[in-house]
């Protein structure tokens, strides 16, 4: 993947300003919804996710370039439910979607949490393990 597509950037926005704790437990549920959802559900998920993107200031050429790698995966997640468990073509998407909404999801915190504040993150909410 490209160097850009899951790298900090450096930033002042609401959600680089966000404590790094809050963020990974926020992302953490935000995929247990994902994976929840239904497809309105998935309709609405979409809209927030591209919302957050435009708020941290994540170029759309950056997402691009970190999607364009998953595209052959994506293609064989639904040729293989459309396929093989024949499902409509809106079913055989639903998979693909979850997949891209958990990726654009986590690209956001990617991008407005630098590694050491994941680290440190990460330590703090491991502590009572």
């Amino acid at each position: 993947m490209s160097a850009m597509f899951a790298s900090y950037r450096k930033g002042d926005s609401r959600l680089h300003r966000i404590e790094a704790r809050t963020k990974l437990l926020l992302t953490a549920g935000t995929g247990i919804l994902v994976y929840l959802a239904d497809p309105m559900g998935l309709g609405l998920l979409s809209i927030a996710a591209f919302l957050l993107i435009r708020v941290a200031g994540i170029p759309t050429s950056s997402l691009v370039k970190g999607l364009r790698p998953m595209a052959v995966f994506f293609a064989l997640i639904f040729l293989t439910h459309l396929l093989m468990q024949g499902s409509s073509i809106v079913a055989a998407a639903i998979p693909v979607a979850r997949f891209v909404l958990l990726i654009l999801f986590t690209t956001v915190l990617l991008h407005t949490t630098s590694q050491s504040e994941l680290k440190t993150a990460l330590v703090s909410l491991l502590k009572p393990l």
